[in-house]
């Protein structure tokens, strides 16, 4: 959870400066300043959680991922593939963090589109976690069991609750990135890049 969010709001501070009006506040353009450092503190959270769940992989940990033949679940393997795909992609993404220079395009693709597509990676791996045909007894009982008091005392979720601010914080970023500027250009305040903080 911690990694993916705070991956996730860097993208949400860059989401909100695109849409407040120039010259920055010095608070926006703190926040907007700390970025880089929130996104390597991250990705070694991430680096951490695959390290530790790689040792710690096993039917005795992760019971719920296997049947009683020892072998993983479908959604399990996708899970676990999702994960491994989002963490693939986040490695050239952290590496441009440090090395090369880039154009505003390349590195918009990067910090910007391929960061996104990554998070949606990693919330697909945590949703396919919560997947509502789990057994009973095998832990939780899914998505299903929202709100039921007999599983989680009337709790959302923990794939909700973990995935629901990034998912939002992706639809905000396509609202304010692809959506806004092609229909409605005048609703995004103009660039102030070169623009000094109030």
């Amino acid at each position: 959870w911690t990694g993916m969010w705070m991956l996730s709001l860097p993208f949400a501070v860059g989401g909100i400066a695109k849409l407040t009006c120039k010259p920055l506040p010095t608070w926006l353009v703190f926040l907007l300043d700390i970025r880089k450092p929130i996104g390597i503190l991250s990705t070694l959270l991430i680096v951490a959680h695959v390290h530790f769940s790689t040792l710690l992989f096993s039917p005795s940990y992760y019971g719920k991922f296997f049947n009683d033949d020892g072998a993983l679940y479908e959604w399990a393997e996708y899970s676990i593939f999702f994960g491994i795909f989002g963490f693939v992609v986040l490695i050239p993404i952290a590496v441009s963090s440090f090395l090369g220079k880039y154009s505003h395009l390349e590195w918009r693709f990067m910090q910007l589109y391929l960061s996104l597509f990554m998070l949606s990676l990693a919330c697909t791996h945590v949703v396919l976690m919560g997947n509502p045909s789990q057994p009973k007894g095998k832990g939780q009982r899914g998505w299903k069991s929202t709100g039921d008091p007999n599983s989680t005392r009337g709790m959302p979720s923990i794939t909700l609750l973990s995935t629901a601010p990034v998912l939002l914080m992706i639809a905000f970023r396509i609202l304010t990135d692809l959506v806004m500027p092609t229909l409605c250009s005048t609703c995004i305040p103009k660039d102030g890049r070169l623009q000094k903080a109030i």
